[in-house]
């Protein structure tokens, strides 16, 4: 998997929301609000190929979670990136 290049976290009013840009524009239709630990692993993220299992180490190496808890809680997360389209396969 990888980030798409046109996604953006921007800080809008103290919540982290991850917006679509599109020419030049921002895209509110495909936009997502995003906790800290989801913001953090969307910086992670960027720039490279990951699976599953690299954003679940990436999670079990920052936070004190259980490899199931954050195994389910990325797996939700990045089915949410995906319907939205800011990660492709």
């Amino acid at each position: 998997m990888r980030v798409k290049n046109n996604f953006l976290l921007r800080e809008v009013v103290g919540e982290k929301i991850l917006i679509a840009y599109c020419g030049g524009s921002a895209d509110f239709t495909k936009a997502l609000s995003l906790n800290d630990s989801a913001a953090y692993l969307w910086h992670q993220l960027q720039g490279r190929e990951f699976k599953v299992d690299d954003a679940v180490k990436v999670m079990l190496d920052a936070f004190e979670v259980e490899e199931a808890e954050a195994r389910q809680d990325v797996e939700e997360l990045l089915a949410s990136w995906k319907a939205v389209g800011c990660i492709e396969d």
